[in-house]
């Protein structure tokens, strides 16, 4: 394999040029040196296009800068023949003579962001390509094989395994080999022909990996997507899914600083969040959430708590309310027999109808079948106590009753506190 000096990119000067699908080969490079943009030709289930890789002016991804040499040049810099002026980040360039990959350190000196140094000066009339990223989000996982012909092998192993054969170049002497040159099974790269004997090639290999630092903006357009349960840390602006697996995700809604649990069991701090609960943090009050329910929320001035509350291993408290209209007897506070043996009820009584208040208290014992009770400490406004009480067992729940004395609206208000079996 002779070094050639005459091999180009494919390549357009005019400006808005875009190469079509039938120009390409798959897989192929396409330059427009005018707009400063790369092309590529992929093909997704049998369609084909062409990717725009590029950019213009600042907001470009990748650049191609052209010079056409005067005698001995060595440093090329500043205005390129397309009125483009040199600017690159060193270690993500490739700087091509007359179509011919150079090695960096070797055969030039890319240091300075603004110049490229050759060591040994161009001939007049020779064409100096500098190809480019001049926005780089992150690092990939970049290796390059080096291995010379004997003229007898054409199968080479790599110390890589690629994704696919787009993620690799493969050079012969600093000279490009088309896809159709060469073809890989595994890590096995084999030659069409055996590799002529002190021809050295080179072989590029990428990954899918990539490593983001230093990132002040980052827009995605389209979904991002996690695999081989990986996770994301973003910090505080828009909304963030997490997927697990294709069930289990935590939603953070960056409007209201909900979290949702789809399934499984989420650790913040001491405490785990599932599916059914959530906590809802606000203005410096936080709420906990049961089954889409608030159950806990600090206030300005406390805890707001919805259902009971367990206060050790023997004992809960709770609340209840009940409105009635009739002199029925009815159920104002209930609790499960074999659970609970005992409870101490405070109860307060409204009359909405004269604005004649009552309260008393309660003890209740039962032994599985009947319940026992005594009242004391009753208090009333009006002339006459509101209500009298009762209990009874029906259907393994202790029921406290209340037999208004009047059929006025009233209202049952029952604080209990209930000790376990």
């Amino acid at each position: 394999m002779a070094r050639l000096t005459n091999i180009k990119l494919r390549r357009s000067g005019t400006s808005g040029n875009v190469p079509t699908t039938s120009q390409l080969d798959l897989g192929e490079l396409a330059i427009n040196t005018y707009d400063g943009k790369l092309y590529l030709k992929k093909n997704v289930s049998g369609t084909e296009s062409i990717v725009d890789v590029g950019g213009s002016g600042q907001s470009a991804v990748y650049k191609e800068y052209v010079y056409t040499a005067t005698s001995n040049q060595t440093t090329f810099t500043g205005s390129d023949d397309n009125s483009q002026t040199l600017s690159y980040i060193p270690d993500f360039l490739q700087v091509f003579l007359n179509g011919v990959l150079l090695e960096n350190g070797t055969d030039y000196a890319a240091t300075s962001l603004t110049s490229v140094v050759l060591v040994n000066g161009a001939a007049a009339g020779d064409i100096l390509q500098i190809s480019t990223f001049v926005k780089v989000l992150g690092t990939g996982d970049i290796v390059t094989d080096t291995f010379t012909g004997n003229g007898s092998t054409a199968a080479y192993t790599l110390s890589a395994t690629p994704d696919t054969e787009d993620n690799i170049s493969v050079f012969a002497d600093g000279v490009y080999q088309e896809k159709s040159t060469y073809s890989l099974s595994g890590n096995t790269l084999t030659f069409n022909a055996n590799l002529p004997n002190g021809v050295t090639a080179e072989v590029v290999i990428g990954s899918s990996n990539v490593t983001l630092t230093n990132i002040a903006d980052l827009n995605i357009g389209g979904n991002l997507t996690l695999v081989d349960n990986k996770k994301i840390s973003l910090g505080n602006n828009g909304d963030l899914e997490i997927y697990h697996d294709t069930n289990n995700s935590i939603i953070k809604d960056n409007g209201t600083g909900h979290v949702q649990v789809r399934s499984g069991t989420v650790t913040i701090g001491n405490a785990a969040l599932n599916k059914t609960s959530a906590l809802f943090s606000s203005g410096g009050a936080q709420t906990f959430y049961h089954d889409n329910s608030p159950k806990l929320a600090t206030t300005s001035t406390g805890i707001n708590v919805t259902g009971e509350v367990k206060l050790s291993n023997t004992a809960v408290s709770n609340t209840a309310s009940t409105n009635t209209s009739s002199t029925s007897q009815t159920q104002i506070y209930a609790f499960s027999a074999s659970v609970y043996r005992s409870a101490k009820f405070t109860i307060q009584v409204t009359n909405n109808t004269d604005d004649t208040y009552h309260i008393t208290e309660l003890l209740l014992v039962h032994d599985g079948t009947t319940p026992s009770i005594t009242e004391f400490g009753e208090i009333h406004t009006g002339s006459a106590v509101e209500a009298t009480f009762d209990a009874d067992i029906s259907s393994g729940n202790v029921r406290l009753l209340a037999t208004p004395a009047a059929s006025d609206s009233m209202t049952f208000k029952v604080l209990a506190h209930n000790i376990i079996v």
